[in-house]
Parts: structure tokens; C-alpha cells; sequence
């Protein structure tokens, strides 16, 4: 089935540009049954001018000549402990935003906020003191309604814009403005899918009856230890009566990991690889322990690509904010699935798996479908994932590992 923009549905990454560009408002996001929004036309309304076309990512050509490729990998984490603490990984965005705004006041950083228990959302501040609501981890796909619009009025208005999303979110962006400005910074993150709000909700709901309390909170990834060893890792839930729960890894994580209920367009994501659309790339540094013992995806840290001369400029006024160190493209990418190269259409029962959750509920479904891994498997995963070790004998690690998990 094709949209008014001309791609299958199965395509669209609901980035909503096509809704936010249309003149008439003839183009309105909505959910499927599943959660995951999509355009919705009126017809009646529709003048057919292409609008809608011209910004869309994932359409023809038209994201082309946006891609660049890395220039440099480094390894950062925040020389704040603050910020560190409440970051998922090394606190790289927030030293991003530090460097490029500095003391100007006529910035506006866009980001990502949990909105809700289960929803995120693109949001404005204009002041670093507020940074914080953008960190950690959310494995949403965020509401980005009248945020392109915000955005490009600041720009004209002369003002310092960082914008951070997921990279066909960057590349939405790009094409609505239609020029590039050069008080534009942008920053997208190397990410794995996103999943809608609906579903993560129907597994809060599952859990407060598992639990048999209200859940008044839920953050997909923090810092922690467990057994001796440091993780960032934790799942935490926190109760309407005060209490905390916090699970390494939870059985949602590993559904996600699995692609069970990511957005169908992310399965066969086009924007995946070295070549990147924003001016930053950040991503979780894991598997850093290979390259270097001076750092630890356990504890947090993250990996920070430039990839234009842009971004590049920045470096020394961020690498003043913490600690880092340059590595080789190759290597580094190597430990972020999405900076790998283009994924393929997920193997994974996803149909199934949300026609079960449709009807029982996400909690049943991933019970069903998921298996979770012993602690055997999860020793020998971080075994083959940050272990200097020869190839071969990797290789072999690899497979063993694939058998266990049938």
C-alpha cells in the first residue's frame, strides 16, 4: 500500500515531515493498531502539490546528498560527575551542547524527554539548566508535531539551533528546512529501532499487575552494578508508593535487541552505516574494553563520531569537557551494530509477536517469545563482545552462542 508521498507503508519511519509541511493540512499522523503512527490524508483537502513528497527521507532520491562520511571516532566520557551519573553512557550530548552554545543566549537545543511513563517527545530549551531532561536512553519513537517548525523559526531568527534525534529524523529535518543554515548544529543517534508508546504502556500494565503496585515511572536504561561489575544496563521501575525496582536487562530489552516490536521501516533501515546525515553521530561505546582498558561500556561511555568539518571544529572544546580518545573508524564502528553497514528486514517472528501482544497483552507475548538468557550466556556474551581475542577463536564463540540461543 503506498502513501500520499509515494512509499510504501512499510517504509515510512513516521518522521511526520509530510504532515508537518503540508499547506492545507491534509496529512494527519495516526496510530495503527499496533501503535505505530502513520500519515492519515483527507483527500478532500489534498491540492496534490508534492509538498509532502519533497520532504519525506525515505522517498526517491531525496535524501542522496545528505549523507557524509566519518571523519573521526572518539571515545568521551563527562569529566561531571553529575552529568555522567545521569547519563545512559559517557554524557556526550550534553558536552556537545556545552561546546556549541557556550555562554550564547540566543541557543535552542531540541531534544528528546519522556513525556509520560511511556512516551517521549521532541521538546525545546533555550537553557543548558535544563539539559537533563534530554538524557538517558528511550527506545520510543518520540511525537515531533510542530518541532521542525520551531526549529526553523529559530534559525531564521539568527539563533544558535542544535537538534538531536534519530538520523531519518535528521535527514526530515534537513529536507523540510531546505537550505542548510550554519547556526545549525545536528546530532543523531546510532540507534537499533524505535517502538511507540502504546505498546510500552501495555507492558507497564502487565508489570503493575506482576508487581501488584502502580508503576508511576519507567527509564529503559541506567547505571548500576550487579555481581561486582558495573552496568548500564538497569531497567528501573519506580512505584507510585515510593519503592524502586531496577532489573539488568529486562525482558522488554531483549525483545527490543531482538526487533520483536520495533517500527517495521527500521528493519531494513536505509540510514544505518558509516555514511551518516547529522553532523555528530553518538552511540553507546560498547565492547570499548577491546580497544582500550582506559574506558568501560560497563560504567558508561560513549562514542562520538564527527563526520562534517562542522562538528570537527567542536572537538577541542569538547574534548575539554572530559575524557577522550580518538580511535580508528573501522574498529570503533565495529562495536555499534547500526554504524556496521545496512541492516536487513528483521528474521524475527514480528508479526506474530504483535498480533499476540494485540490480543494478551506485551507482557504474555514476551514471555512467549522471548528467552531469556542464563547467566552462563550473558557471561559469555560480554566474553565475545569485550574480550581482546583472536578471530577465529571469536568466530567459534559466536556460533556456540547462536546455538544456545535456539
Amino acid at each position: 500500500m503506498k502513501l500520499k508521498t509515494g512509499i510504501e507503508r512499510k517504509d515510512c519511519c513516521g518522521c511526520a515531515a509530510c504532515a508537518e509541511v503540508c499547506p492545507k493540512s491534509a496529512l494527519a499522523m495516526a496510530p495503527d493498531a499496533d501503535g505505530f503512527e502513520y500519515p492519515e490524508l483527507d483527500a478532500s483537502a489534498c491540492v496534490d502539490c508534492g509538498m509532502c513528497a519533497s520532504v519525506c527521507p525515505v522517498a526517491g532520491e531525496n535524501s542522496r546528498g545528505l549523507f557524509s562520511g566519518i571523519i573521526s571516532t572518539h571515545a568521551f566520557v563527562h569529566n561531571d560527575e553529575k552529568v555522567f551519573a545521569e547519563s545512559s553512557s559517557g554524557g556526550a550530548f550534553t558536552a556537545i551542547a556545552q561546546a556549541f552554545c557556550g555562554g550564547d543566549e540566543k541557543c535552542a537545543i531540541f531534544g528528546v524527554e519522556s513525556a509520560s511513563r511511556s512516551e517521549a517527545a521532541h521538546s525545546e530549551i533555550e537553557s543548558l539548566s535544563e539539559i537533563g531532561k534530554f538524557r538517558k536512553s528511550k527506545y520510543l519513537q518520540s511525537r515531533t508535531s510542530g518541532i521542525f517548525l520551531k526549529a526553523r523559526a529559530g534559525l531564521r531568527d539568527g539563533k544558535k539551533v542544535l537538534f538531536s534525534g534519530t538520523a531519518c529524523q535528521i535527514a526530515a529535518l534537513k529536507l523540510f528546512l531546505k537550505k542548510d543554515y550554519e547556526n545549525l548544529l545536528t546530532v543523531d543517534v546510532a540507534c537499533h529501532g524505535v517502538s511507540n508508546s502504546k505498546l510500552t504502556e501495555s507492558y507497564l500494565r502487565g508489570c503493575e499487575k506482576l508487581y501488584g503496585k502502580k508503576i508511576s515511572g519507567y527509564s529503559f536504561r541506567n547505571k548500576g552494578r550487579r555481581l561486582g561489575t558495573d552496568r548500564s544496563s538497569f531497567a528501573e521501575f519506580r512505584f507510585a508508593d515510593g519503592s524502586l525496582k531496577k532489573i539488568d536487562h529486562d525482558i522488554l530489552y531483549w525483545g527490543f535487541i531482538k526487533g520483536l516490536f520495533t517500527r517495521e521501516s527500521c528493519g531494513s533501515c536505509r540510514f544505518s552505516g558509516k555514511e551518516r546525515v547529522a553532523d555528530f553521530t553518538i552511540a553507546d561505546f560498547w565492547g570499548i574494553e577491546r580497544l582500550s582498558e582506559e574506558f568501560s561500556a560497563g560504567r558508561g561511555c560513549s562514542l562520538l563520531c564527527a563526520n562534517t568539518e562542522r562538528a570537527a571544529k567542536l572537538l577541542p572544546q569538547i574534548s575539554a569537557l572530559g575524557k577522550t580518545k580518538e580511535f580508528e573508524i573501522a574498529p570503533a564502528c565495529e562495536c555499534v551494530g547500526p554504524l556496521k553497514g545496512a541492516r536487513e528486514p528483521a528474521g524475527a517472528p514480528r508479526a506474530e509477536f504483535l498480533k499476540l501482544a494485540r490480543e494478551e497483552g506485551m507482557l504474555p507475548a514476551l514471555k512467549k517469545f522471548v528467552k531469556m538468557p542464563s547467566l552462563f550466556e550473558r557471561a559469555l556474551s560480554f566474553a565475545i563482545r569485550r574480550v581482546p581475542m583472536p578471530a577465529p577463536a571469536k568466530n567459534a564463540l559466536k556460533k556456540f552462542s547462536a546455538r544456545l540461543q535456539k
